[in-house]
């Protein structure tokens, strides 16, 4: 994933249900909406399409968050080998 300056990520009230488009998917994920695109192209979220619009479960976005998790001990074993 490719750092943006944090202009690019949108902030925007998040709705209270189940479902987020586009833009609230990326400010729920704290990215921008280019760097959500580039995740969606590598299918690593799923989403509907309904007509134009993309949908998002915040459960399948919370499970991104989790896969992409990197536990404490990993990040100190890859400290030591700078």
């Amino acid at each position: 994933m490719t750092r943006h300056d944090p202009a690019e990520i949108p902030e925007v009230p998040l709705p209270r249900g189940p479902h987020l488009n586009t833009i609230e998917a990326a400010c729920y994920l704290r990215v921008s909406v280019h760097a959500l695109n580039g995740i969606l192209a590598r299918r690593r979220i799923p989403f509907a399409k309904v007509g134009r619009r993309r949908l998002f479960r915040r459960a399948d976005l919370d499970r991104y968050i989790e896969t992409t998790y990197i536990p404490a001990s990993d990040i100190s074993q890859s400290l030591g080998s700078l």
